[in-house]
C-alpha cells in the first residue's frame, strides 16, 4: 500500500510539472551595425534553449527567425562552432580565433530573415543570468555586435 501511495505521489508530481508551460520572456537586445553605425532593437522570446527572435532594422524591414543555445563547457577553434564569433574576437578578420567558454556560460546561434531578403547569422555567448554578447554578419557584408 505504501509503495502504491508513493508511486501515486510521484505520478502526480510528474503530471503537475509536465503540465506547466513555459511563458516566453522578452529579452531586448540592442544591435549595432559596426559597418555603418546604424543601431536597431531585437527581441529574443526566451523559452529556454530554443525560441524565436524578431527585429525591425533601421530601414523599417521586419526580421524574424530563431535561436538555439547549447549548454556545457566548450573549448576549441571558432571554425568548429561557426565563423562569426571568431571574426568578432579577431576584429572581424578572416582568421579563426580560439574561444573558450567558461563553466556556466553557453554558446548559441540565431538566424533572422528580413522582409527585404536580408539574412543575419549570429553567434553569441550567454551567462547564467541571461546576459551575453555576440556578433552577426548578413548577406550584404555588414557586421554587427550586440550585448544584452
Amino acid at each position: 500500500m505504501i509503495v502504491f501511495r508513493n508511486f501515486f505521489v510521484f505520478l502526480s508530481m510528474v503530471v503537475l510539472i509536465a503540465g506547466c508551460a513555459i511563458v516566453p520572456i522578452d529579452v531586448p537586445v540592442k544591435v549595432y551595425n559596426i559597418t555603418n553605425g546604424d543601431v536597431f532593437n531585437a527581441v529574443f522570446k526566451w523559452t529556454g534553449r530554443q525560441g524565436t527572435v524578431s527585429a525591425i532594422d533601421p530601414n523599417g524591414s521586419r526580421c524574424s527567425g530563431e535561436y538555439f543555445t547549447v549548454s556545457g563547457d566548450s573549448l576549441g577553434k571558432s571554425s568548429a562552432w561557426g565563423s562569426i564569433y571568431g571574426y568578432g574576437s579577431a576584429d572581424f578578420t578572416s582568421s579563426s580565433g580560439t574561444y573558450q567558454i567558461m563553466r556556466g556560460a553557453e554558446k548559441g546561434t540565431a538566424l533572422l530573415r528580413c522582409e527585404d531578403r536580408n539574412v543575419l547569422q549570429c553567434e553569441y555567448i550567454v551567462n547564467r543570468d541571461n546576459h551575453g554578447a555576440g556578433y552577426c554578419t548578413d548577406n550584404r557584408s555588414n557586421k554587427y555586435r550586440f550585448n544584452y
